[in-house]
């Protein structure tokens, strides 16, 4: 049995891998990891989904092997999420057993929202291999406004029922934030298959802006939003915040992130007084983002729930203001007034419009929460120390005999 100095033979199973398919925040999580794993000395394979491109190939990247495989994401628009994930989960089966047969592997990762291991974990000698990471459950889907609202919320019930038959399947559960084990409990998951491994960013790439000082006095605020733009991320708290600064142009708004079909319609609702004062980057390459976050003083995140908020962490490494959604990961990742704030969504956006004027008005007021933001990343939340944990629950599968 491979020791803790021993390197892996590891297989990340995620429909979402950069560049093709870098949606989101499991793009970013699955690169990220297996791009550490590969420097600490394992061998790491990526199975993922087709882009647009379509072309069934294995590539190698960073020293990665990325197999991308199924059909583009376009088919779930004929046959739903639930239906179209299911089917993809059946071709990672086909395509895990064909390539273990070549070289076994030690350890197989999955994500429990797209639940690309389901169907192999349907036999239990396939499951004592698979560790489930949690990013987002299908509990908490989007639901668009008009009459297809009814059948997307049987499809994201019809998600989240095949999502808890994976985790009940699987010997060993990672989870990002005590507020997602919380969760899991609930849905009557044992407690002793779920391990804490909260997520890590680049505290190298994520660097606060340089000579901050001499700009403290500039009488112009920068409040970014990072993410899908939608209703459970926050949005509405946001556009709440800046349709009460509509006088206040010193306050600029800038958002990024794509917009959730469902927001497209939401958005007619707003006056153009409004959306004249929104800044659309759209989608900003992964790579891009450290800059993006240096041109902003604050970062304001309402979410409803987030499982870890990759944008709260990577916000507070490069030294912002963070302002994050209480529920979920948030309350855990910020200690309010001291590195950050938290506000709950269906608050009054009132005190967050107060504060922010206050922030305008006195930048420098703020510098000793934004050191402290950034000590908290680098000291809690780098990826040397999320690798270190995520291998320790490798190697604890290991242990309990998981080798097919």
């Amino acid at each position: 049995m491979p020791s803790p100095a021993c390197k892996l033979r590891i297989l990340l199973l995620s429909q979402e891998y950069p560049p093709d398919t870098g949606w989101g925040g499991i793009g970013v999580y699955s690169q990220l990891l297996a791009i550490q794993l590969t420097q600490n000395g394992h061998h790491v394979e990526v199975i993922a989904r087709n882009g647009k491109a379509r072309t069934k190939k294995s590539t190698t990247i960073d020293g990665i092997t990325v197999h991308r495989i199924g059909a583009t994401i376009a088919r779930r628009k004929l046959i739903g999420r639930t239906l179209d994930k299911m089917w993809f989960s059946i071709e990672v089966a086909k395509t895990v057993r064909h390539l273990n047969m070549k070289s076994p592997f030690d350890v197989i990762e999955t994500t429990e929202a797209g639940y690309e291991g389901w169907w192999l974990a349907r036999s239990p000698k396939w499951a004592k291999s698979i560790v489930v990471q949690c990013h987002g459950s299908n509990s908490r889907g989007e639901l668009p406004l008009g009459l297809l609202k009814v059948f997307h919320k049987v499809d994201w019930f019809l998600s989240y029922r095949v999502e808890l038959s994976l985790l009940k399947q699987a010997n060993i559960i990672t989870v990002p934030s005590i507020a997602v084990r919380a969760q899991l409990l609930e849905e009557g998951i044992a407690n002793s298959k779920i391990y804490l491994v909260p997520h890590g960013v680049d505290i190298e790439k994520f660097t606060p802006k340089t000579n901050y000082e001499q700009g403290a006095e500039e009488q112009l605020l920068r409040v970014g939003f990072v993410g899908r733009l939608e209703v459970r991320k926050g949005i509405g708290f946001f556009l709440a915040v800046a349709e009460l600064l509509l006088d206040t142009p010193q306050v600029e708004f800038h958002l990024a992130g794509a917009i959730h079909p469902s927001m497209k319609q939401r958005l007619k609702k707003y006056s153009p007084d409004v959306l004249n004062r929104l800044i659309f980057h759209g989608n900003v390459p992964f790579d891009d983002m450290p800059s993006f976050y240096r041109s902003l003083d604050v970062l304001l995140i309402p979410s409803k729930f987030e499982a870890f908020g990759y944008t709260t962490v990577e916000g507070m490494s490069t030294g912002l203001i963070v302002i994050a959604g209480e529920e979920g990961a948030g309350s855990e990742l910020i200690d309010d007034g001291v590195d950050g704030y938290h506000v709950k969504p269906d608050s009054s956006p009132l005190v967050i419009a107060d504060l922010l004027n206050c922030i305008l008005h006195s930048k420098n007021r703020w510098d000793a929460m934004r050191m402290s933001a950034r000590e908290k990343t680098v000291g809690s939340y780098s990826i040397n120390a999320w690798s270190r944990k995520k291998l320790e629950v490798y190697y604890k599968l290991l242990r309990q005999g998981s080798i097919v």
